[in-house]
């Protein structure tokens, strides 16, 4: 059987390990179905006789209030995963752009149309940072460029300003960029809490807590967020004191 690079493959860890994993490769949560989205599937039932709507025209309108793009504009999918391959089936580039490491699933795709996979490593000394190094390395040969935006494994964020040199450049080129935002909704907020070191959990002047009171993060990831921070801690604190002990 083919290896799967795609995280979430939580049977075929129980199967190996005979237990659940932390999984964190992939945009599951492992505390359990969110509330709000296990009341949206309740009264989604009266209509669960039914094909969904292929074209998606409920949510994509309301993508199109909440983000302001035209609903011609929205393609919805599967998961992320689903889009990325449609794109690459739609586009077949000959030679794409990645960061080193990133999301195992861009290349995965691009190697089911054939397509030559160039990589720019990111460096140790960089703190795994996209840098202009990502950026020059676009060349007029160079068909697609992904950029995974906070970069997954290494969770750094690449600037605005880096992000519009390398559109720029790939406007240049003749490239396709591809930007890839799946975990990008805490991140206007990291930076104005009140105290370093905020844990947006429980701390007065929380931008990331006042956010959720107002809407602009929904409350059930901030509440899976809380329950997996809590659940985390309990087990550096046991392990610290398992190194103490030997």
């Amino acid at each position: 059987m083919k290896q799967l690079v795609h995280g979430g493959d939580w049977m075929g860890y129980r199967e190996r390990f005979g237990r659940d994993a932390l999984d964190f490769s992939a945009n599951v949560s492992p505390l359990g179905l969110p509330e709000g989205v296990a009341q949206a599937i309740r009264e989604a039932l009266a209509e669960a006789d039914r094909y969904p709507d292929p074209l998606c025209r409920t949510l994509r309108a309301a993508l199109s209030r909440a983000e302001g793009v035209p609903p011609e504009q929205i393609l919805c999918g599967n998961g992320a995963a689903d889009l990325i391959f449609r794109l690459v089936w739609a586009a077949k580039p000959r030679r794409a752009l990645v960061t080193a490491p990133t999301f195992a699933e861009y290349a995965a795709a691009l190697d089911t149309v054939g397509c030559t996979v160039k990589r720019v490593f990111l460096q140790e000394e960089s703190d795994f940072a996209v840098t202009d190094d990502f950026v020059d390395a676009v060349t007029d040969d160079i068909d697609a460029v992904f950029l995974c935006q906070p970069n997954n494994p290494t969770g750094q964020v690449t600037p605005p300003e880096l992000v519009q040199k390398l559109l720029r450049r790939c406007a240049a080129c003749g490239a396709v960029l591809v930007v890839d935002e799946c975990f990008l909704d805490f991140l206007p907020y990291l930076g104005d809490c009140q105290f370093i070191g905020c844990s947006h959990t429980k701390e007065k002047g929380c931008s990331v807590r006042q956010a959720v009171k107002d809407g602009r993060i929904v409350r059930g990831r901030h509440e899976s967020y809380c329950r997996l921070y809590d659940e985390l801690k309990d087990l550096r604190e046991w392990n610290a004191g398992s190194q103490k002990r030997r």
